[in-house]
């Protein structure tokens, strides 16, 4: 069929199937990289709130004080992405927002992790160089 068209039919073919194909490839890559950066600006931006719930929480933790440490996991509900937190500290949880799924045997290195719909941050709470507890923070992003 395509033999059968003028020169000028199988020219405008060729430029059509060649526009359909860059605009194809510009949409997926712009995708991707619009996928990309909203996981590496979504990871930041709870790393920090871990980071600052932590300092925030350091104290609560030292004196094992479970009221304080809920207060403090409670302010976390002005963001609604985060769906679920928890300080442990000596091999205990001390407070958790949200629904407690388990204690600190899951505990990872410092970072971000993303586990299928969740976005998961682990942060270790220190004083000085002194390892206090830790924090995990997870937040819905799918």
């Amino acid at each position: 069929m395509f033999n059968q068209l003028s020169i000028r039919r199988k020219l405008l073919v060729i430029v059509l199937a060649t526009t359909f194909v860059a605009l194809g490839l510009a949409v997926g890559l712009l995708s991707a990289f619009d996928y990309v950066s909203f996981q590496t600006r979504m990871s930041r931006d709870l790393v920090r709130l871990a980071e600052s719930t932590a300092l925030i929480s350091e104290a609560s933790v030292v004196f094992d004080d479970r009221t304080e440490a809920t207060a403090i996991l409670e302010t976390l509900s002005a963001q609604p992405q985060v769906v679920r937190a928890t300080i442990w500290a000596r091999g205990e949880v001390l407070a958790h927002y949200g629904e407690l799924i388990d204690g600190p045997g899951a505990i990872r290195p410092d970072g971000p992790y993303f586990d299928g719909d969740f976005l998961t941050v682990y942060h270790t709470i220190r004083r000085g160089g002194e390892v206090l507890g830790g924090l995990r923070i997870q937040s819905d992003w799918g």
